[in-house]
């Protein structure tokens, strides 16, 4: 779990962060349409964000520095536990 606060993140989120849980790419099942944007990180590496095209939901996102984690916005589960 994690809590970003930089300007990307409190940009996507329209909160003062973005709050997301990491899993291995290997264990989520994505199905559905997404849309996505990418950004570079002060970092240097590209954050790819991905949001539901039908209401703008944050979903997920990846970061190319690690290239087997997946980063699920809290926000976005069905099941909080």
């Amino acid at each position: 779990m994690s809590q970003c606060h930089c300007d990307d993140c409190r940009r996507a989120t329209g909160t003062g962060h973005a709050s997301n849980a990491f899993f291995k790419k290997s264990d989520v099942h994505i199905s559905g349409e997404t849309s996505c944007y990418a950004t570079i990180a002060d970092s240097g590496s590209t954050i790819t964000r991905y949001f539901c095209p039908a209401c703008g939901s944050p979903l997920f996102g990846t970061l190319s520095r690690l290239e087997n984690v997946l980063a699920v916005a809290v926000g976005s589960l069905d099941d909080s536990s």
